[in-house]
């Protein structure tokens, strides 16, 4: 509950408080929207009163402590004060016959069931405000508004920063050296992405419209960003062995790692 809003007051009513609901979604669900039906138990106004407290026929009578006015003047010294009555608590009426319904308190306890309509886009804290579903009025007060707020759940595959997906990919370093044509995996099903020879550990690949629609404007959507990493096998067969360390004799140019060059040019400069 947010908390009270508005004021009471003795010719006007009052209004109800803000409620709060939290609702979990899946990635999939934030990102393309969806309706979902909540149920939850709030104060509502009493309909056998409408929310006056007093038993059908009959309505409150002014508070006889303070005439009606709510408060009362307390005098302290040269100084005199205003405080909340204590007889009426500050609603200048007193209710001599209560409704039997809500026995005087004038809000009862009642099951809702709403359907709320996310929109596509939405991101994790935002929240849905339903006009009029938090709780009731007294007095003919309007009653308060309805807070719903969105908690997104992870995502097995996927992270979001704002509409774009990021995700990662293994390769192997055959594929990274020679290249190759691989499923990656999107919020709309497997997609083909070329991983072009000589591709680096950490590249990042962009698959266009991809990503999340942008919130209130579903026709434009984020990209997807892939991150390829590269997978070392811990175990080599005999074969595999064999193979590499003629791979290693035979890539002795330093031009063939640009980075690896680099690196070693760096460490001669400073060591000599």
């Amino acid at each position: 509950m947010f908390g009270r809003r508005g004021g009471g007051g003795r010719s006007q009513g009052q209004q109800g408080a803000d409620l709060r609901y939290d609702l979990e979604l899946s990635f999939d669900e934030a990102a393309f929207g969806t309706s979902k039906e909540i149920s939850f138990t709030s104060k509502s106004t009493c309909e056998g009163c409408n929310g006056s407290g007093a038993k059908e026929g009959t309505r409150p009578v002014p508070c006889r402590t303070c005439a009606g006015l709510g408060e009362v003047r307390v005098a302290q010294g040269f100084f005199s004060m205003s405080q909340t009555c204590p007889t009426c608590q500050g609603s200048g009426q007193l209710i001599e016959e209560k409704c039997s319904k809500c026995r005087g308190r004038r809000l009862v306890d009642k099951q809702k069931k709403l359907s709320v309509d996310v929109p596509a886009g939405v991101d994790h804290g935002m929240k849905i405000r339903l006009n009029g579903e938090g709780q009731g009025g007294i007095q003919g007060g309007r009653p308060g508004d309805l807070y719903v707020v969105l908690h997104i759940k992870a995502h097995p595959l996927f992270t979001r920063d704002g509409t774009s997906v990021l995700c990662e990919f293994p390769i192997t370093f055959i594929q990274a050296a020679l290249g190759d044509t691989v499923q990656i995996p999107t919020l709309d099903g497997s997609v083909e992405m070329r991983i072009p020879a000589g591709t680096q550990p950490g590249a990042v690949f962009r698959l266009r419209g991809k990503g999340i629609p942008k919130f209130r404007n579903e026709s434009t959507r984020g990209d997807q960003l892939v991150t390829v990493r590269l997978e070392v096998p811990k175990k080599l067969t005999k074969q595999q062995k064999e193979l590499l360390e003629k791979f290693a004799e035979a890539s002795g140019d330093p031009d063939s790692h640009p980075h690896g060059k680099g690196f070693f040019e760096k460490v001669k400069e400073i060591f000599g």
